[in-house]
């Protein structure tokens, strides 16, 4: 099923604070220094720079697809079928500025296309 871009986007401004109190952390909290770690890198900015000459046709632009896989490298896992372990996780989505995640077959679709894109401004 297909999104509209406005309903999948989120803007974050704040990085939530940790304190050292009982609460009710998600199991990737830890998250939180690295969204302050992308807004100083500015990592967005420059995934999209880089995806510029690449076309998307799809809700989930490259770059979101690109950060997505660095939280899922970050978060340690590695196949992505394993996706579907933190995928209602609200601190995965906030550090995305998401409100949905991306299925398995989007993702897949966005990084064939990259790798096609690519490879033919290579070799062309």
């Amino acid at each position: 099923m297909k999104h509209a871009r406005r309903s999948l986007r989120t803007t974050v401004h704040s990085i939530p604070q940790v304190r050292y109190e009982e609460q009710d952390l998600t199991s990737f909290s830890g998250l939180v220094l690295f969204q302050a770690l992308f807004q100083r890198l500015r990592l967005r900015a420059r995934l999209k720079a880089c995806m510029r000459g690449l076309v998307s046709r799809t809700s989930y632009g490259l770059e979101t697809v690109l950060s997505l896989l660095v939280v899922h490298l970050l978060l340690g896992w590695r196949r992505l079928r394993d996706l579907d372990y933190y995928r209602d996780d609200p601190l995965v989505l906030r550090v995305l500025g998401l409100q949905r995640l991306p299925d398995v077959s989007t993702i897949s679709r966005g990084l064939r296309r990259v790798t096609a894109q690519w490879s033919g401004a290579c070799t062309g």
